[in-house]
């Protein structure tokens, strides 16, 4: 089965019952965030399509790093890395999320 729909809207991107593959459009308000979360066993891009984000994550030591993303940039993300997406600008911020198992 072939599924489309299109990324300008926020959600899923990808069928519900998808084993490996999964992927999501995200749209963050203004001092939104995407709160603290890991995707366990699996890797993550993060893209940015519009505005500038902010990812901050943990290291294994407990330290805490955070990155600016603007629009054009993207991040990727080994699997249990725990992770959050704040969104400090004055405008939205719009950006794509593809997970998938690591090999």
């Amino acid at each position: 089965m072939i599924y489309s729909r299109s990324y300008r809207r926020a959600g899923r991107l990808t069928l519900k019952n998808s084993q490996g593959l999964r992927a999501g459009s995200v749209i963050l308000k203004p001092q939104g965030v995407m709160e603290w979360h890991s995707t366990r066993h699996r890797e993550e891009l993060l893209i940015v399509l519009r505005g500038q984000i902010q990812l901050e994550w943990q290291q294994a030591s407990g330290r805490s790093r955070s990155l600016a993303l603007p629009a054009g940039r993207c991040a990727s993300l080994p699997p249990k890395v725990w992770h959050r997406v704040v969104n400090a600008a004055r405008q939205d911020a719009h950006y794509l999320y593809v997970t998938g198992g690591a090999a």
